[in-house]
């Protein structure tokens, strides 16, 4: 069996990396750094690097794709042009096909085509996909790996903002790659880019008594935020005595001042 670059390309993805077929054990291309950032109105690009771990010389096509990420911050992928905030032509690759020797690597540019003279902001993700090779075990099927490099176009007038929409304690979701007690409450932050560059919403939530003293505290892991988009931030909720707490939730993002919002906690 063997799948081409068309139907590898309609796979829904929750991470960079990935095998469209289990691949062998030994390690083959990876990616530095795995995320670019572009200014409009500047000549100069950027530039990643190809590397083969494997023993064999490895062969690679770029191409660009539309991505973005859901509300639980699952990357989804998309042919381009076809989401919000695409970078559609605007972004050039050079070279889009590279073969890597073993044990080296391959410089990639990036760069805004000249003629680029927009002032917003736009992402998308260049994809380093191998040629289909075949697996090594018994049975004989082929497989193709693909990483991705996020690529970020930033104007220099982009701001950092961002709102809280909600603070709850509610049912916990499942998370994918984490074994989550459904049945368990958690704190749920909802936290909106209002700016026009990504955020990195991070922070805490603080556990108050009634008579405002501090009863715990849970760490918030960072959550990056696409402008335009939100994010449900889930925070664990530590062990309690039963009574009555408020709990407040404090939230940074790069910008001049913390977000804050608080709900009330009863402990059985």
């Amino acid at each position: 069996m063997e799948l081409t670059r068309g139907s590898a390309r309609r796979q829904v993805v929750a991470a960079l990396f990935l095998s469209l077929i289990a691949a062998p054990a030994a390690a083959q291309l990876t990616v530095s750094p795995s995320e670019l950032q572009l200014t409009p109105g500047t000549a100069a690009g950027v530039a990643f690097s190809v590397s083969n771990e494997d023993r064999v010389p490895v062969q690679a096509t770029l191409y660009l794709n539309d991505w973005d990420r859901d509300d639980a911050g699952v990357n989804r992928f998309d042919s381009l042009g076809s989401m919000t905030g695409s970078c559609r032509d605007r972004v050039e690759v050079f070279p889009m096909n590279v073969r890597v020797a073993p044990g080296t690597n391959q410089s990639v540019r990036v760069s805004l085509k000249p003629t680029d003279t927009l002032r917003t902001p736009c992402w998308t993700i260049i994809f380093v996909e191998t040629a289909p090779r075949p697996s090594t075990g018994s049975v004989r099927i082929s497989y193709v790996t693909r990483i991705g490099v996020k690529v970020y176009v930033v104007p220099t007038t982009s701001t950092l903002d961002a709102e809280i929409l909600g603070f709850t304690a509610e049912k916990a979701r499942p998370r994918e790659g984490e074994a989550v007690d459904t049945t368990r409450l958690e704190f749920a932050v909802y936290v909106r880019n209002t700016g026009t560059a990504q955020i990195r919403a991070t922070g805490q939530v603080e556990i108050r008594r009634p008579d405002n003293s501090l009863a715990a505290t849970a760490p918030m892991n960072e959550a990056p935020i696409l402008p335009g988009s939100q994010r449900r931030i889930p925070v664990a909720i530590p062990t309690l005595p039963a009574g009555r707490y408020v709990a407040l939730a404090v939230v940074g993002f790069g910008g001049p001042d913390d977000l804050a919002a608080q709900v009330e906690l009863t402990v059985p």
